[in-house]
């Protein structure tokens, strides 16, 4: 994933494949769309949800 297209003609993140091409989301595996899906689940969590991972250690850092 990376950042929204440059041109400023849309704000939905653009997708790259392993070797940086562009890739629409309906093309993704069906293993990286379910990674994405996880992805949203865990920014929703932090940003707006209830934060359940904090309570699991998930965004601790390693020591």
């Amino acid at each position: 994933m990376s950042v929204p297209d440059s041109s400023g003609s849309s704000s939905a993140p653009t997708y790259l494949d392993s070797n940086g091409n562009l890739i629409k989301e309906k093309n993704l595996s069906k293993q990286a769309k379910q990674l994405l899906h996880d992805y949203q689940l865990i920014q929703y969590d932090m940003s707006v949800g209830k934060n359940y991972l904090k309570d699991t250690g998930f965004v601790d850092l390693p020591k």
